[in-house]
């Protein structure tokens, strides 16, 4: 592969496909209170119909088409990660600068990242994922040891009631 290709490969967006369900949501929810905020002029033409929505209705509606902008449209994607930015300075600051983002919610982190596109976002997003699955695999097992406990005493309540119940039809049947 020439130098050429490969610059404009390492240009292309990310394969949205590696985005965690969480991560598009809070995208696309991100992005719809951006459109709610645009002045009509400065609204992607796709979605000025979904800027017509109630902000609900536009998160609900609008998502493959604000998931579409947020993936081809620059400047679209730059409006909402000033806001996010605005939001999140300390985080976006983070994500730019390729610091430790170990103390934010993975989630956040990865859609900062995916907005800001900084050297190296891909990775970041990658890093957030795998911290989120391991996070979420730990409470479902933690969740999971709970329900199992809870599920043991109930039979071992069960089976005591069941020997008690056995023994009143024995000492029935003997009367």
């Amino acid at each position: 592969m020439s130098g050429e290709q490969k610059s404009a490969d390492e240009s292309l967006p990310e394969d949205t496909s590696a985005l965690v369900e969480p991560v598009r949501q809070r995208l696309v929810t991100i992005a719809a209170d951006v459109v709610g905020r645009l002045d009509t002029d400065d609204i992607p033409g796709p979605l000025r119909p979904v800027a017509r929505f109630t902000p609900a209705k536009r998160v609900r509606l609008g998502a493959t088409a604000l998931s579409a902008a947020l993936d081809s449209d620059d400047g679209f994607r730059d409006r909402v990660a000033q806001v996010v930015s605005d939001g999140s300075p300390q985080l976006a600051a983070a994500v730019r600068n390729g610091t430790s983002t170990a103390a934010s919610d993975p989630i956040d982190t990865a859609v900062v990242a995916y907005l800001l596109r900084p050297s190296g976002w891909q990775q970041v997003i990658s890093e957030a994922t795998t911290r989120w699955s391991t996070e979420r695999g730990h409470a479902a097992d933690a969740t999971h040891s709970a329900e199992l406990t809870r599920l043991r005493a109930e039979v071992a309540e069960l089976r005591t009631a069941q020997r008690q119940q056995a023994g009143r039809v024995r000492d029935t049947v003997s009367a």
